[in-house]
């Protein structure tokens, strides 16, 4: 039904169509109360350590995981950015349903692949703690 109002909605409706979500959460902020298993956990704890403590004690290992994922983001974006433009259109020539089949198939493949990689490493023996 939303992709016969697209051409009425453009942009601007696709983007209020986005804001539904954000709102529901809010509502469900402020209307559901706490469980009441929450509520006894929250008032036994005596001592709460703040964020800022905890990354201070761990300032090296969090410079090097924004390292880390910075790397990351800039070999995932090289490559997604560029392989469907200039490696498939530039290259091989193919148009663009073609291109688009491509990388729809290729992100519906990575995002099994990332769910399944916790269990497979814990299989082969990798230690993620």
């Amino acid at each position: 039904m939303l992709y016969l109002a697209l051409p009425v909605l453009v942009w601007r409706g696709m983007f209020m169509v986005g804001v539904v979500p954000a709102l529901l959460v809010l509502y469900i902020r402020q209307s559901v109360p706490e469980s009441p298993d929450w509520l006894k956990r929250a008032e036994a704890s005596e001592h709460r350590v703040g964020i800022w403590p905890v990354l201070k004690q761990h300032a090296g290992l969090v410079v090097f995981a924004a390292a880390v994922m910075m790397a990351f983001n800039f070999f995932s974006h090289g490559s997604q950015d560029l392989y469907p433009s200039q490696f498939l259109g530039a290259q091989h020539k193919l148009d663009a349903p073609a291109i688009s089949l491509i990388t729809i198939v290729a992100n519906i493949g990575a995002m099994p692949g990332g769910l399944g990689r916790e269990p497979r490493g814990t299989l082969m023996g990798v230690d993620h703690n």
